[in-house]
């Protein structure tokens, strides 16, 4: 649970001192709680003054996981922040909790399903197109969806850059979470295969003129979820 947290503390710490870390959150919110706790973190440090949070873009293909970030946005005194969802995504189901807690009534939220969220690749356009170069951070806890869309993306009305070319020009550091594997699931290693492939991941440091970060901390072992975002 703690392998998303790890992606935000890890972005942080080299980038305060140009001020407060201008920040997309990337999630597929709902599989598990820690991304949950991650995006609960990054609120955090708005708070702080140590973060802006730009916007908040969902891998989860499921009407209530928009809905659910929308709520915790809320909660925080910021519902203002866009949230963009994925369009055929790869997990569907309601995961642990979300439905749960967006369709309680209990808590105030605008987004009554994802699917009135914008397009998840449009946000992160749009909100990339706003900044100045070089000072977005993106943190990706989740599949590899939007980001790989991101930038097979053309240009358009929001930018006249390919995405590529937006990336390289706005973004400054890539924090995306990766996990171990249990001994097995890689024949003959026991290390991640995100570090055997890393320049396999559509932001490594190989594609991305900025920062590429990969999380891997123990808690993370066992995970695939990181992985399932290459059948895009």
């Amino acid at each position: 649970m703690k392998r998303s947290r790890y992606c935000i503390l890890l972005a942080l710490p080299t980038l305060l001192a140009a001020g407060p870390v201008r920040l997309i959150f990337d999630t597929d919110v709902g599989n598990d709680i820690d991304d949950a706790l991650a995006l609960a973190m990054v609120h955090a440090f708005q708070s702080r003054g140590e973060a802006t949070l730009l916007a908040v873009t969902v891998t989860k293909d499921n009407p209530w996981a928009g809905p659910y970030v929308d709520i915790v946005n809320t909660f925080y005194g910021r519902p203002q922040i866009p949230v963009g969802t994925v369009r055929n995504g790869k997990t569907k189901d309601d995961g642990n909790y979300i439905r749960k807690i967006a369709a309680s009534g209990v808590y105030p939220h605008q987004l009554k399903t994802g699917k009135d969220a914008p397009d998840a690749v449009k946000l992160l356009r749009q909100t990339l197109a706003a900044e100045e170069d070089g000072t977005v951070v993106i943190v990706q806890v989740g599949f590899s969806t939007n980001v790989a869309r991101l930038l097979a993306s053309t240009p358009d009305a929001l930018s006249p850059l390919a995405g590529r070319e937006l990336v390289k020009r706005k973004v400054r550091l890539v924090s995306v979470m990766g996990g171990e594997f249990a001994p097995g699931d890689v024949p003959g290693t026991h290390r991640s295969q995100w570090i055997r492939n890393r320049r396999t991941h559509p932001l490594s440091s190989e594609e991305h003129s900025g920062g590429f970060r990969l999380c891997r901390p123990s808690p993370g072992r066992g995970s695939l979820s990181a992985l399932r975002a290459y059948a895009v």
